[in-house]
């Protein structure tokens, strides 16, 4: 037992592993999709309105995922930003094939638990006939599914554009010239999902997440939704909530870098501006001091000695 506390301490604790980053990794995202999947299944299996208290259920189980791997892998919860990074040079590709892996096996086990907690839910709602649309579809309780109107390329475009806000936002928080405090990254965030989930998610739910989106289809496929999870709409879906992610993700990369980021100052010069603000007023010469009459000091001084 000692040895093995000897082990966290020395070779966990000190310095993270890649073995300790997929293990946070798969955690925080497990807890993350949890949240929402239980939030979204609440609402199918009662038949109502998804509102902003999914809304808030999807930001907060994310925020909190941050807010808990912060100081292991700095989660990214989403392969759509590790590969941001890995395109970016700040991430090897080894680290980002573990970390994807990761985050879907960690959304494939919260679909699991969500499974298991309202199976009897389930039965009792469809009749133990697993459907992907019509009065009784459950599908959207774990994946997303587009709108009857929207075409192949709307719905492309609109994974890529509301990825590419996401990533916007984690490249702002991130940014090092920019000095946010870590602890705050998990508050903003959630604030950030709240805003592109409640505008942003009309044609296809915004999952803006491959993981989110593809484990909890890999586990509908065992769980008697058979292969129309990935046959929907002729094989003209299931890729695009992956392929539409990975590239907004690039693109948020791209788009912060070249309007914001190449031109915010470094911190270091940012301090110095800010010492200048607050320090040279203190010796700044007033008006009255540069016309106070000083000749009468040799007569203040000579009374004083006497």
């Amino acid at each position: 037992m000692n040895a093995v506390k000897t082990w966290i301490n020395t070779e966990l604790q000190q310095k993270p592993s890649i073995f300790s980053k997929a293990i946070v990794e798969a955690a925080c995202t497990c807890f993350f999709v949890f949240i929402g999947l239980g939030a979204n299944s609440s609402k199918i299996l009662t038949r109502q309105y998804m509102g902003i208290d999914v809304q808030l259920a999807w930001a907060s189980g994310i925020g909190m995922g941050v807010l808990m791997g912060s100081r292991v892998s700095g989660p990214h919860i989403n392969p759509a930003v590790s590969f941001m990074f890995l395109v970016q040079k700040k991430m090897s590709l080894s680290h980002c094939l573990v970390y994807c892996f990761a985050q879907t096996f960690g959304a494939f086990i919260a679909a699991a638990m969500i499974f298991g907690i309202y199976y009897d839910a389930l039965n009792a709602f469809d009749g133990g006939i697993r459907t992907i649309h019509g009065a009784n579809a459950t599908g959207l309780m774990f994946s997303s599914f587009p709108q009857d109107y929207l075409s192949l390329t709307n719905g492309l475009f609109d994974q890529v554009a509301n990825t590419a806000v996401l990533c916007i936002g984690v490249k702002a928080l991130t940014d090092k010239k920019a000095d946010i405090h870590i602890l705050l990254h998990p508050f903003i965030i959630i604030t950030f999902i709240f805003l592109i989930v409640s505008s942003l998610s009309l044609n296809a739910g915004s999952s803006i997440n491959p993981a989110r989106d593809f484990g909890p289809r890999l586990f509908m496929l065992l769980a008697g939704y058979d292969w129309e999870v990935f046959s929907y709409n002729n094989y003209k879906w299931w890729w695009v909530p992956i392929v539409g992610p990975m590239t907004g993700g690039v693109v948020g990369g791209i788009w912060y870098d070249l309007c914001i980021g190449y031109h915010m100052p470094d911190l270091s010069i940012r301090n110095i501006n800010r010492t200048r603000t607050f320090i040279e007023p203190i010796f700044e010469v007033q008006p009255d001091d540069e016309e106070a009459d000083y000749s009468d000091n040799n007569t203040v001084d000579d009374k004083i000695s006497t």
